[in-house]
């Protein structure tokens, strides 16, 4: 049985966190690493974080009413309506709507109820299966996609650390690296120059989503396989 606190499982790790409301057993991750730590000091911290994190977590849920959010699909959908009344276009709106409930019905996320369940462990894991994910047309899910994806989860979490339910965003520098195979195809600058009229030309036709993907395809620098 895991003794209480962080522990040595190998040469890594870990944290048992049952005897905080919510927890389990989980890896103890630094930022920006994929692996559970092999130095006591940093396990030490990530520990102390994580506990603090869930005892926040606990009040939050405690403050809020338990009832309304201990259930994660009901605070994904408060998140989606609070995007609304935020004036949030619907476009963004639709795709928060398809990407994360995608990234929670990853293995990584099974037995998840709570906010306060979502680590930077589960999100690493779920960003490595959807890079060996497909899509609904049987091509697997390029960096660019799931980065966009992990991004909709992020503004949640973002919402959750004000509630009080998260101590920080677990998404953050998890987002897989932007590098591709495929080489960048730029357009000429009068190919662009046309394209931006036609964007506003169909903005005044409120034909929103057009100018949005131009915008995305400016932001990308006309790399096609990130648009």
């Amino acid at each position: 049985m895991p003794k209480k606190g962080y522990f040595l499982n190998g040469t890594r790790y870990y944290g048992n966190f049952k005897h905080v409301g919510g927890g389990e057993c989980e890896r103890l991750i630094a930022p920006g690493e994929t692996m559970a730590t092999r130095d006591r000091d940093i396990a030490a911290k990530l520990y102390s974080d994580r506990v603090a994190e869930l005892e926040r977590a606990s009040r939050g849920l405690q403050l809020l009413g338990a009832g309304s959010v201990t259930d994660i699909d009901d605070y994904v959908e408060r998140h989606l309506k609070a995007m609304a009344t935020d004036d949030v276009k619907e476009y963004h709106i639709d795709k928060a709507a398809v990407a994360i409930p995608l990234i929670l019905n990853t293995q990584a996320f099974q037995g998840v109820t709570v906010v306060g369940q979502i680590t930077n462990a589960r999100v690493t894991d779920a960003v490595t299966e959807m890079l060996k994910m497909h899509s609904k047309h049987g091509r697997p899910y390029k960096p660019a996609t799931v980065r966009r994806m992990l991004m909709a989860l992020s503004r949640l979490c973002q919402r959750a650390v004000k509630d009080g339910l998260l101590l920080s965003n677990p998404c953050d520098e998890q987002a897989p690296s932007a590098q591709t195979d495929e080489e960048a195809v730029f357009l000429e600058m009068t190919e662009m120059r046309r394209l931006l009229e036609a964007s506003r030309a169909f903005e005044y036709q409120r034909v929103d989503w057009f100018a949005e993907r131009v915008e995305q395809m400016a932001y990308t620098g006309m790399r096609f396989a990130e648009c």
